[in-house]
């Protein structure tokens, strides 16, 4: 035992070996343009994204990947960048698991950002399952965003819930951009609170919390309105009294009215009718 320690030891002062450690915790996801369960893999590390090398990359890895994302079994684990190269940071080489583990934290690899490949190199994953995402209590376009991971229905927590995480939302479903970001009474929570660039495909893209750890602080859902909702009505402008033509020295009432209560402030401008003229002559915000 004492001589197997030593040797360990050596090999560590001298450099030599293949020394893997145990993860601290880390958020994964599978990047395509189509699907939360196939794609890229990547580990979210150091506050960005970066890929996995596919040295020693197997189903083993793919199983334990597709278990933490709740997306199925494995049914593939293509390497080479057959799924997709990407770019920057190569987070994790040498990834090795049994199989059985709950997480990707539970096997071993190399320390982050030591590594022998380059992005054509990239590892993937094929899961048999999906994620899906739905807005409900509204229409197909406006209500509480809700995901299914796995085989429930379950919202996601609006701490730091704004524009560009509701946009992905709207965009994923094809319902035009966000309008609207916001809180509503919590149904069944299960996700924590989602973080996005507002430049992801897909809600499964963004940088999640881990709710079990860290406690939903507002207590509330996210929830979303977005333009092709149907809950849009723009604004209108008209001059009181009307008249199609206003001189020097007349006193005028512009009504801006808007009919839907998502509008809590207006901007309008009138312009004079010059040729060649560009600028407004009046610039009003209505409250």
């Amino acid at each position: 035992m004492m001589g197997n320690l030593l040797i360990l030891l050596l090999g560590l002062l001298l450099g030599t070996g293949n020394v893997s450690i145990i993860a601290d915790g880390f958020q994964i996801r599978l990047v395509n343009e189509t699907d939360c369960c196939s794609g890229r893999m990547e580990v979210y590390h150091s506050g960005q994204w970066g890929t996995v090398c596919d040295d020693n990359w197997d189903l083993k890895e793919a199983a334990v990947v597709c278990r933490q994302l709740g997306c199925g079994g494995a049914v593939s684990a293509p390497g080479e960048a057959k799924l997709g190269q990407g770019s920057g940071q190569i987070w994790l080489d040498d990834v090795v698991c049994s199989g059985s583990e709950a997480s990707l934290t539970q096997c071993t690899y190399q320390p982050f950002g030591t590594h022998n490949c380059g992005h054509s190199e990239d590892a993937g994953v094929v899961c048999s399952g999906s994620i899906q995402l739905r807005l409900s209590g509204g229409s197909q376009c406006d209500g509480r965003v809700e995901v299914n991971n796995p085989g429930e229905w379950g919202s996601v927590c609006a701490d730091s819930w704004g524009l560009r995480e509701a946009d992905v939302v709207c965009s994923q479903l094809q319902c035009g951009a966000a309008v609207s970001a916001y809180g509503q009474a919590s149904v069944n929570m299960t996700l924590g609170a989602m973080d996005c660039a507002g430049s992801e495909k897909r809600l499964c893209h963004c940088v999640s919390e881990d709710l079990s750890s860290q406690a939903c602080r507002s207590g509330e859902d996210s929830a979303v309105i977005c333009v092709n909702s149907g809950l849009i009505v723009e604004p209108t402008l008209s001059m009181l009294p009307p008249s199609p033509v206003v001189i020097s020295g007349d006193q005028v009432t512009f009504r801006c009215t808007a009919p839907n209560p998502l509008y809590t402030s207006l901007d309008f401008e009138l312009y004079q009718d010059t040729v060649g003229y560009q600028h407004p002559i009046v610039t009003q915000r209505a409250e």
